[in-house]
């Protein structure tokens, strides 16, 4: 393998890592790690949405009539494939996601993400996000509720993602 192979390997893992943090910070309502993850410039076309990362951030975070009642978002993200070229790169990254506005009910969407990157300052960034939705609806649910030793997480940052340095709790569990 050669040295240029290994520098595709590492920008495609880089841009992969992206897309993910992008969703974290959006499931997180983390208004910093969503502006971190765009470039100044940015254009974020997402639904209803049209704006800059920084005012996507502010709009998932602050002004979203809908996110700002979600007891929780949960995005999951699937293949994706990516073109770099020099300091520009091309994604496609398939996502669904579900989010809960009021009990009973479940809200559920499907697409892909079709991105546009930068590099600046030697770090990966989001240009342009264009979300193509493939199908949206909702689904009537039974809320079990979460059991006694349940971790539960949060639109904010009492999360337990965020008692650590980034470090996940998964493998010390509960009572740690």
């Amino acid at each position: 393998m050669t040295s240029d192979d290994l520098a595709q390997v590492r920008d495609k893992l880089e841009l992969g890592e992206l897309v993910a943090r992008v969703s974290r910070g959006v499931d997180r309502a983390d208004f910093d790690l969503i502006v971190s993850c765009y470039t100044e410039d940015s254009i974020d076309y997402h639904g209803a949405f049209t704006g800059t990362g920084r005012e996507f951030a502010e709009y998932i975070c602050h002004r979203s009539p809908i996110s700002s009642r979600a007891r929780f978002l949960h995005h999951s993200l699937a293949q994706s494939i990516f073109t770099v070229d020099g300091d520009r790169a091309f994604g496609e990254t398939y996502f669904d996601f579900h989010m809960q506005t009021e009990p009973g009910t479940l809200f559920e969407g499907v697409g892909r993400y079709v991105d546009e990157f930068a590099r600046r300052d030697g770090k990966w960034l989001l240009k342009v996000r264009r979300v193509v939705t493939e199908w949206t609806g909702t689904h009537q649910v039974t809320t079990l509720g979460p059991g006694e030793q349940d971790i539960t997480g949060s639109r904010d940052r009492t999360d337990p993602l965020y008692l650590h340095d980034g470090i996940p709790e998964t493998a010390q569990g509960p009572g740690r």
